[in-house]
């Protein structure tokens, strides 16, 4: 339990200037994103110095959002380092402008270059603030923070497990079943007789996890109707924009 590391992100702790003195890493709520750059920087160019983070770092984030350059910023007057940013266009921002979902995206793109770090990462809704039609580029992200299965495990892909909460129909869809774990509360009888509602999680049928046997007996597993709230539009089939009016308009 001790490795868990609850990600609850913060815009303004992920917008605040780091001091020189700043111990990498990122914090919970998504701070020390410059001092954590900073520091694989400096400390990856000692062993390799054709290893560009920053230009790693700047072509990931571009799956996001048009950015050419992302950089870490030193105010030796403050002792302050800052993040900026140069779009495609050529303006440059710095973190006071950046917008949520991109620092989100750039905090976890830090922390997956973070080296020999295991942890359990866990967070909710890592759809926020992110468009959905770049849901794949943040779904790739998690996934390449977590640790590759088919590698060993070694100082550059430490032992991590992603396990993120959504209620994204958008986000589940972009999953395999063996991921998918669907979270529900029935009713189970308590001691004292009444009803109570506990958490609990069940695997999809014919996953991995479905087919896992515990004390003899086989894992329950719910299957795809489960989910048909995910994979079907709203229940009530009304939809927000106006498509009557939009339609007659177009006639």
């Amino acid at each position: 339990m001790q490795s868990w590391l609850v990600m609850a992100f913060d815009p303004a702790a992920m917008r605040r200037p780091d001091r020189f003195t700043q111990p990498p890493g990122i914090a919970e709520n998504g701070a020390h994103i410059p001092a954590t750059l900073q520091h694989l920087s400096n400390f990856i160019g000692q062993h390799d110095p054709d290893y560009d983070l920053f230009a790693i770092v700047s072509s990931r984030l571009s799956e996001l959002v048009p950015v050419r350059r992302v950089n870490v910023v030193e105010d030796k007057e403050r002792q302050l380092l800052a993040l900026e940013l140069r779009e495609r266009s050529g303006l440059t921002v710095r973190a006071n402008s950046i917008s949520d979902g991109t620092l989100r995206f750039l905090a976890l793109v830090a922390l997956s270059e973070v080296f020999d770090d295991s942890a359990v990462v866990c967070m909710e809704e890592p759809e926020n603030g992110i468009h959905p039609a770049k849901l794949g580029a943040m779904n790739r992200l998690l996934r390449d923070i977590a640790v590759d299965a088919d590698e060993a495990v070694d100082f550059d892909n430490p032992l991590r497990q992603v396990i993120v909460a959504t209620h994204s129909p958008y986000f589940v869809q972009l999953q395999t079943q063996d991921d998918l774990v669907l979270a529900k509360n029935p009713a189970v009888r308590g001691l004292s007789g009444d009803s109570i509602f506990p958490l609990k999680c069940y695997p999809l049928e014919g996953s991995w996890r479905g087919r896992t046997i515990q004390d003899g007996k086989s894992q329950r597993t719910v299957g795809l109707l489960e989910l048909q709230a995910y994979l079907m539009p709203p229940a009530d089939g009304q939809l927000a924009f106006p498509w009557g009016y939009a339609q007659s308009a177009w006639k």
